[in-house]
């Protein structure tokens, strides 16, 4: 009997993991061994769902009362026409049917740059290690500067090695455990890849960072440190947002809810704790004392200035504190 049509088996990442071919129906699935189909999935039942095709040529996809029955768009239902390619959830494993009439796009012809394939070639180097650790030797010298800079002449060499040992193990953390997640939900680690997302966020991060307190030195700005607030929590954001992306690329306004509500709900909860502590919803800007006097490019305060703004605060210091 010739092939009636395809069960795909999909990852998280919506990418095809297995293709079984159909020849008879009804086609069983299930984590039993008895069954047509057997999935790995310990939130499947022994016999989960059959697949049928009735007198018409119409395939359906029927629970046969599992618990957790089938999920179609996150609806639970019992029964799925299969009238054209559904993308079905059983337990965590989601399936998609195609039936061996369904047309396919015609053959498009291969130039010989082809745009698609190179990009798809720079992804595949971009997760390379040597560029990951390209990627993280790049964050370890920034981070290395920085802690130049912070440091006395004593402990510089101390708090340079530091601060570098603990910027890669926060990064190998993160990227362990979006890694773990990946292998929960997708059945892949993709540890590389995701520790590339954390290295290039916490990369764009820093660089951002350094640009707005060059431009507050600069410009003598007294917001810079609550715009370097928004950029953190934005670029947090966006990471997780390219994480989650990578788990589940078929959830995208999920994802987006997701990573916006964690941003908003993170930087609203640092203002608060400013503003309980201070008095004031974000922290005023700490100068970079080593930039070169001749990058400043607006008036600093001159002394009068910080005196009448001190005078101005009294009233509402603590008299116990003065």
């Amino acid at each position: 009997m010739g092939v009636l049509g395809h069960l795909e088996v999909l990852d998280g990442a919506g990418h095809v993991r297995q293709r079984i071919a159909i020849r008879e129906a009804p086609f069983s699935i299930g984590r039993g061994f008895g069954n047509d189909l057997v999935l790995e999935d310990p939130h499947v039942a022994a016999h989960h769902a059959t697949l049928q095709c009735d007198a018409e040529g119409r395939w359906r996809l029927l629970d046969a009362g599992s618990l957790n029955g089938l999920r179609v768009e996150d609806r639970q239902v019992t029964s799925v026409l299969l009238d054209e390619p559904t993308l079905v959830v059983i337990g965590r494993t989601p399936l998609r049917f195609r039936d061996a009439e369904q047309p396919v796009a015609p053959e498009r012809a291969l130039p010989e740059d082809d745009e698609s394939v190179q990009r798809s070639l720079f992804l595949n180097r971009l997760q390379r290690w040597p560029v990951v650790a390209a990627l993280a030797l790049l964050l370890v010298v920034l981070e290395a500067g920085h802690s130049y800079f912070e440091s006395s002449a004593e402990t510089v060499g101390w708090e340079m090695g530091r601060a570098a040992a603990e910027l890669l193990g926060i990064c190998a953390g993160w990227g362990l455990a979006w890694g773990l997640l990946s292998r929960l939900f997708t059945g892949r680690a993709r540890f590389q890849l995701h520790l590339l997302i954390g290295l290039a966020g916490l990369l764009g991060l820093m660089v951002a960072a350094g640009l707005v307190y060059v431009a507050a030195f600069a410009f003598d700005l007294s917001y810079g440190a609550a715009i370097t607030s928004v950029l953190a929590y934005t670029a947090l954001g966006a990471t997780v947002w390219l994480h989650l992306r990578a788990l589940t690329p078929t959830h995208r306004l999920a994802c987006a809810l997701a990573s916006i509500g964690l941003a908003l709900g993170l930087s609203t909860l640092d203002a608060g704790k400013q503003y309980y502590a201070t008095g004031l919803l974000f922290a005023p800007t700490d100068r970079l004392e080593f930039l070169p006097g001749s990058w400043r490019i607006s008036r600093p305060g001159t002394l009068d200035d910080f005196l009448r703004e001190a005078g101005a605060l009294g009233p509402s210091v603590d008299p116990k504190t003065r």
